[in-house]
């Protein structure tokens, strides 16, 4: 399921391809709403985030919350 809402966010643009890094995918993500997002072990609240991983983005489906992450 999060696989279709991903593509679905693909498609409206909420999901937008930036440019891959160390042979990955990057994302900008544009939120509709402020959302908790923690880089390392700072946690602020934002509208967008760049630099996502699609595993960055697909834990963010499932929670609700913005974790960077280079390992998902």
């Amino acid at each position: 399921m999060k696989t279709i809402i991903f593509m679905w966010y693909l498609m409206t643009g909420t999901i937008v391809p930036q440019k891959e890094v160390d042979g990955r995918m990057t994302y900008r993500v544009e939120f509709n709403y402020l959302t908790e997002i923690t880089e390392g072990n700072q946690t602020f609240i934002g509208t967008n985030v760049d630099y996502a991983y699609k595993g960055e983005i697909l834990q963010w489906i499932e929670t609700n919350e913005f974790n960077y992450n280079e390992e998902l």
